[in-house]
C-alpha cells in the first residue's frame, strides 16, 4: 500500500510521463486522431503506375505496394520525371569531387538511372516496364509555371543543359518545356491506361514532388474519356520534421505528420509484412549515390501512407448576398474570420469571379504568391494562363508565366491580417478546372495551407 504522499508523487510521475509521451509523439509528427482507411486490394487486372520525380522515390513511398501489386499478378509501370542529376552535395559525397562540368551532370544522372534498374528489379518489375523522362532534377515546376508555348526552353544555370540529354529516355533531345513534359505523360497514359496511380503528394515541400503531382493532374484531364478513371494516391516523401526518428527502424509505423491537418486529407493505410520490409530495405540499398544519410532507410517501416485530396467544388450562387467559402470539404456560408478561424486558404466563386482568402497566424501584413493555372477541355493546356499573384503589403503584382500584365481586373482586399483576392475567370481562360496553390513562409501559413488544390467550376 502506497502512502498517501506515495500516491500522490507517483500519480506526478505517471503525468510527467504522459506529457513527454505526448511530447514525444508530436515531435515524431504522429497524428493518431487521423483515421488510417486500408489501401484497395490489387487483382490481376489492375494496370499500376508509380510516378517518381526522382530515382529512389518510387521504392521510399511504394516499395512495398510494389511488391503487393506484383504478387496479385498486376502490371506495374515505374515512371521517372528527372534522373535526379542535380544532387550535387550526394554526387560530392559519392564521388569524392567537386565539379560544375555540364557533363558530369549527366554522369550523375546516369549513376541513378542504373541504380533505379538495380532497385527496382529486385522488387520483381521487369525493366522494360521502367520509363525515363529525363527532364531536369530541381527545374520542373519553373517549367509548369512558366515554360509553355513559345518561351525559350527552361536552361538551369549550373548545367546549361536545355532538352533531355539522355537516349534512354522516352523523348531524347526534347526541350524542356510545357509541352514536352504533358505529352510525354499522356503518351504513358494512353498506353498503359492504369486503374491505379501512385504520385508524390501535393503538399510535399520539394519543388519537383509537387511539379509531378501538377502536370499528372493536368495529364488526367486531357486523357478524361479515353480509359476508365483510376483510382490516384499521394504519397509523401519531404516533410518538415517528419518521419521521426531517422534511420532503419522496421519495428516502428509511419503516422500521418501532425503538421499536417486531419481534414480535407484522406489516408490510406497498407501494412507490409517482415518480408517485404526487408525487400524495400534491399532496393533502397542499390542507391549508393544517395546512402550519404541514413534517411532512405527511414521508409523502410511497418506500412506506407497514402492519401487523397477532395476536389474543391465551387457553384456560383446569385441568390446569395455573400459568396460561401470552401477549404476542402468545410464549407462556411458566412465566411470565415480571421478572429475565430486557424490559418486557413479558402475559395469562393461570386458571379464569374474567383475569390481567394487568405487568414494567416502571423498578425501583420500578408505577403506571398498565389498562383492559379485554369485548365479547360479542348483547349490546349499550353495556351491557358499560368497567373501568379504577388501579394504585397499594399498592391498585388500580376504575372502570365513569364509576362507581367498590366491589369486593373484583379483587386485585393485587406481587413484587419485578412487578405482576399478577386480575379476574373476571364483571366484564368474561363476554366472549368483550377491548380490553385499560395505559396507563403511557414510563419503565415501551414504546410498543408501551401499545398496545390485542384478547384472546380460549376
Amino acid at each position: 500500500m502506497f502512502s498517501t504522499i506515495e500516491d500522490m508523487q507517483l500519480k506526478k510521475w505517471i503525468a510527467v510521463c504522459v506529457v513527454l509521451l505526448a511530447a514525444v509523439c508530436l515531435r515524431s509528427g504522429i497524428a493518431h486522431a487521423q483515421q488510417l482507411n486500408a489501401l484497395p486490394d490489387f487483382t490481376a487486372e489492375d494496370r499500376v503506375i508509380i510516378f517518381a520525380p526522382h530515382p529512389d522515390d518510387e521504392v521510399l513511398g511504394a516499395g512495398g505496394v510494389i511488391q503487393q501489386a506484383l504478387k496479385a499478378g498486376a502490371e506495374v509501370t515505374v515512371v521517372y520525371l528527372t534522373c535526379g542529376d542535380h544532387n550535387e552535395f550526394a554526387f560530392i559525397a559519392y564521388e569524392k569531387r567537386i565539379t560544375l562540368r555540364k557533363s558530369e551532370f549527366v554522369h550523375m544522372g546516369e549513376i541513378r538511372r542504373k541504380e533505379s534498374l538495380a532497385a527496382v528489379r529486385s522488387l520483381g518489375v521487369p525493366q522494360d516496364r521502367l520509363i525515363f523522362l529525363g527532364y531536369p532534377d530541381f527545374g520542373t515546376m519553373e517549367i509548369f509555371t512558366k515554360y509553355w508555348g513559345s518561351a525559350k526552353p527552361f536552361r538551369y544555370l549550373l548545367t546549361r543543359i536545355s532538352k533531355v540529354p539522355y537516349l534512354s529516355c522516352i523523348s531524347p533531345d526534347a526541350p524542356y518545356i510545357g509541352e514536352s513534359i504533358l505529352q510525354d505523360i499522356t503518351t504513358v497514359l494512353r498506353r498503359t491506361r492504369p486503374t491505379k496511380i501512385f504520385v508524390t503528394h501535393p503538399v510535399d515541400v520539394n519543388r519537383d514532388h509537387r511539379a509531378m503531382y501538377l502536370f499528372l493532374q493536368v495529364a488526367l484531364w486531357e486523357t478524361e474519356g479515353l480509359f476508365p478513371p483510376p483510382q490516384v494516391f499521394y504519397y509523401l516523401i519531404h516533410l518538415s520534421g517528419w518521419p521521426l526518428p531517422r534511420g532503419y527502424h522496421p519495428q516502428l509505423m509511419l503516422h500521418p505528420s501532425a503538421t499536417v491537418k486531419d481534414e480535407p486529407m484522406i489516408w490510406f493505410n497498407t501494412v507490409l509484412t517482415d518480408a517485404e520490409i526487408t525487400k524495400k530495405m534491399q532496393a533502397l540499398r542499390f542507391y549508393k549515390s544517395q546512402m550519404s544519410t541514413g534517411y532512405l532507410l527511414t521508409f523502410a517501416r511497418k506500412n506506407e501512407l497514402f492519401s487523397r485530396y477532395p476536389v474543391i467544388v465551387l457553384r456560383s450562387q446569385p441568390a446569395y448576398d455573400k459568396p460561401q467559402w470552401q477549404e476542402g470539404s468545410h464549407l462556411m456560408e458566412e465566411g470565415p474570420s480571421d478572429r475565430s478561424m486557424l490559418p486557413e486558404v479558402f475559395y469562393a466563386l461570386e458571379k464569374r469571379d474567383l475569390l481567394v482568402k487568405i487568414v494567416p497566424q502571423k498578425r501583420n501584413r500578408f505577403k506571398g504568391t498565389v498562383f492559379l493555372a485554369g485548365f479547360r477541355k479542348n483547349v490546349p493546356f499550353s495556351q491557358m494562363p499560368k497567373i501568379s499573384l504577388k501579394i504585397s503589403p499594399r498592391t498585388v503584382a500580376v504575372t502570365d508565366k513569364k509576362t507581367r500584365l498590366r491589369t486593373h481586373e484583379v483587386s485585393l482586399q485587406r481587413q484587419n491580417t485578412t487578405v482576399t483576392v478577386r480575379v476574373p475567370l476571364s483571366l484564368l481562360g474561363d476554366p472549368s478546372n483550377i491548380l490553385a496553390c499560395v505559396r507563403a513562409p511557414a510563419a503565415y501559413l501551414s504546410f498543408e495551407d501551401t499545398a496545390w488544390r485542384v478547384v472546380q467550376i460549376e
